[in-house]
């Protein structure tokens, strides 16, 4: 039983593979694996296998049943049939040919190997109906060779040189050239080679020579009627006595509408936007086309084979098991196609934001084999989305500030005067004169603050005019070092790029812009307790469409970006997600009002232009200006 041959016939490539491994892994030989019912009797007559592991439902002309009963006639090998359909009608028209078991699809690794083991045990003895040292069958199995459609071939090794020493009757179907040719002319079959092929053809050779395993190749040849040919190349070998290598035979089978289909169908996966994906029942990738790549920004190194949980999630569990719901496991649960919105983990650790949706893929039984996953980047349109929402928020915000600043100020003009008449009658010796002084003091800080929430909440009258930028800055850059002290350092950088800074041109309010610098200033301060860089850079970005129409911006494609960066503790998520809102802060009480960002969001919406951020907790923060590039 141990190292007992098994030819495995499973159309399936996946399953095949799942199938060899399961049964290397336990001590068995699968020296081969054929996908057709044709291949299957060739493969028989060249291998004299122990046992025979066959899916009823095969690709081609000839079935799983067919297979069986031609090799029945003539080669008493125990088969086991594999099929996922249990229709009773079926069964018995595969019950007619003598399996010894059938193994229903899906099935365990110890179901499948406690049959074969069984199989093994109870193998009758077979005929010898093949000559010691010859792989010559009876007349009759002979025959039925004469009408398949592959080629076999022995190549015998002889001082290390390979020689083709049989030819069967494939030879014309494949190649179109007859067996009186290739006898005739030894070097035939590598001179049909097609030339671009010639190199991986040599490669195996060697590999067959140097008694290397060689797996099953694919390449081209040319026909004799001159049409170009995909074919696949199976090698197995042959030891003699003494367990040396002495020969190969071989199977060739045509491939090439196969081929064509896979590569037809892989073009149009790779020409589509979409990425692609198919996901086996174990949750590996098995296929992917080069938008998945592209979105995700990996390789084929680092996604086929690997579980599609880790790839997506940085998982080590399915989806399922932690909580999240998972499209595959619904597909092979449930077969039904559906569609979800998900977020996945690109390469660079950035999380995606990804329309998905999933397929079920059946086998020609009608069972689920795999999940075809599509998966389209809705990451820019899902942060548009999220930024169109903030600016109405923030414009819904903005009305009510101001319209509650307005009642605030109307109770508070009366307030203010009758403190005033109060203060003028109160002498200053008068213990309530502080008291008095004092309500009159809060007045005047809470008048300022509702004219900062008037101002936010309301379009102000601008003062535009054309601004150069770079002067706007370096004007300013003794009012910022007075803002943020003397324990930071204040860098101000021009790129080289632009020379000619008297064309850094805006229209604006010089006051306004100038106010922007000044709060981006007196945030960056409060974020660097202990010290740090403040960096302004100046530069300018060329914008497309749907940056311009997200952001309500000028129609100019050209913008002025002024960078205002600090060394400070930076932000998480959370919170830059809600920096702009006003009253929002982080501040202790009494140390802020909230308004300081809010009002530069509003100046910067008033001159059509936009403003981002980008942060990194521990390490800092750059808030980045967008304003219109003024061209005459």
């Amino acid at each position: 039983m141990e190292n007992a041959k098994i030819l495995v016939v499973e159309d399936d490539r996946e399953v095949a593979n799942i199938i060899k491994n399961i049964l290397q892994n336990t001590g068995f030989n699968v020296p081969i694996v054929v996908s057709g019912g044709e291949a299957a009797i060739s493969a028989t007559k060249i291998l004299k296998p122990d046992l025979i592991l066959m899916d009823i439902k095969l690709e081609g002309d000839i079935d799983g049943i067919k297979a069986a009963e031609k090799i029945k006639q003539s080669y008493e090998v125990p088969i086991i049939f594999l099929t996922a359909n249990t229709e009773d009608d079926l069964l018995e028209i595969a019950s007619e040919t003598g399996p010894l078991a059938f193994i229903i699809k899906p099935f365990k690794a110890k179901d499948l190997v406690v049959n074969v083991k069984n199989a093994l045990s109870q193998r009758k003895t077979i005929p010898n109906k093949i000559e010691n040292g010859s792989f010559a069958f009876d007349k009759e199995f002979n025959n039925s060779l004469k009408n398949t459609a592959n080629y076999i071939y022995t190549l015998e090794i002889r001082n290390n040189y390979p020689f083709i020493i049989q030819h069967s009757y494939g030879c014309i179907y494949v190649t179109g050239y007859s067996l009186e040719e290739y006898y005739s002319n030894p070097l035939l079959y590598y001179e049909i080679i097609y030339k671009d092929d010639k190199q991986i053809f040599i490669e195996n050779l060697n590999r067959m020579l140097c008694r290397d395993l060689v797996e099953p190749f694919e390449y081209r040849i040319v026909r004799k009627d001159g049409s170009v040919r995909w074919v696949r190349n199976i090698p197995i070998p042959r030891h003699d006595a003494n367990g040396e290598l002495f020969a190969y035979d071989g199977l060739i089978e045509d491939i090439t509408e196969k081929k064509v289909s896979e590569e037809f169908i892989k073009n149009i996966l790779e020409a589509v936007d979409e990425g692609f994906v198919v996901i086996d029942r174990d949750y590996k990738i098995i296929s992917a086309n080069r938008a998945f790549y592209k979105q995700f920004g990996m390789n084929s190194e680092t996604v086929i084979g690997k579980k599609c949980y880790e790839v997506f999630h940085k998982l080590s569990l399915p989806c399922y098991e932690t909580g999240i719901l998972c499209g595959v496991n619904h597909i092979f649960n449930m077969g039904t196609s559906h569609a979800a919105d998900c977020h996945y983990h690109g390469d660079n650790k950035n999380q995606l934001y990804v329309e998905t949706k999933y397929y079920p893929l059946k086998d020609i039984s009608g069972n689920i084999v795999s999940a075809i996953v599509t998966m389209l980047d809705r990451t820019e349109k899902k942060k548009l989305e999220e930024q169109l929402f903030h600016a109405q928020k923030m414009e819904a915000l903005g009305q009510f500030a101001s319209t509650v600043a307005h009642e605030i100020n109307n109770y508070l003009a009366a307030m203010t005067t009758y403190a005033q008449i109060l203060k003028m009658k109160i002498n200053k010796n008068n213990p309530l004169f502080k008291y008095v002084n004092q309500i009159i003091l809060s007045s005047e800080k809470i008048a300022g603050l509702t004219r900062n929430l008037i101002a936010f909440g309301k379009k102000q009258e601008l003062n535009i005019r054309p601004i150069n930028i770079y002067n706007l800055i370096k004007k300013s850059e003794n009012i910022l070092s007075t803002l943020i002290g003397v324990k930071i350092s204040l860098e101000i950088i021009f790129r080289p790029s632009l020379s000619q800074y008297k064309e850094l041109i805006v229209n604006g309010d010089p006051d306004l812009l100038e106010q922007v610098l000044m709060n981006l200033a007196v945030n960056a301060r409060d974020a660097m307790p202990d010290g740090g860089r403040l960096i302004i850079e100046l530069n300018i970005e060329e914008k497309d469409n749907s940056f311009i129409n997200s952001f309500e911006c000028s129609e100019t494609s050209k913008f002025v970006v002024i960078s205002v960066s600090d060394t400070g503790i930076g932000m998480n998520e959370e919170i830059k997600s809600r920096i702009f809102e006003p009253f929002f802060t982080t501040k202790e009480v009494n140390k802020g009002t909230g308004l300081g960002l809010a009002i530069v969001y509003r100046i910067i919406k008033e001159h059509k232009g936009y403003i981002d951020v980008d942060s990194i907790l521990g390490k800092g923060t750059t808030f980045r200006v967008y304003l219109p590039l003024f061209e005459k």
